[in-house]
């Protein structure tokens, strides 16, 4: 599928590097453009939310498949393994531990983001 396919399907999409673009994620009612489309030179495509929401999620929100990723559907069903930044989980926890001690009320979200971060850094979440 061409990069041009799914960023149509995506709103708030704005250009932020030669081949990088932000967008509101189709996974979660997102305010602000929390979400990364990144085509490579091979002409795959990654895909990231930074709020955390599952790539195979966001696939079937967009109505994709893995497949639709690669140039080549060379992809299959298995979802390949997804990274995350140890600074960002670090900052999620610190943010969220201040908060907390600070006696303000999470969200839902704050506190399943709060949750995942801390799994993440306790080395029992491979995702």
């Amino acid at each position: 599928m061409h990069i041009e396919k799914i960023l149509a399907r995506l709103s708030g999409v704005r250009q932020v590097g030669a081949a990088k673009w932000k967008a509101c994620c189709p996974a979660h009612d997102d305010k602000s453009p929390s979400f990364q489309v990144t085509e490579f030179p091979s002409g795959k495509i990654g895909i990231h939310c930074w709020s955390g929401c599952d790539k195979s999620q966001i696939l079937k929100s967009l109505g994709l498949k893995w497949a639709d990723l690669d140039p080549d559907g060379q992809r299959k069903s298995l979802e390949p393994r997804q990274s995350f930044d140890l600074e960002t989980e670090r900052l999620v926890v610190a943010i969220a531990q201040a908060d907390i001690k600070a006696r303000k009320r999470l969200s839902d979200e704050d506190k399943a983001r709060y949750k995942l971060a801390k799994l993440r850094l306790s080395g029992r979440f491979a995702a």
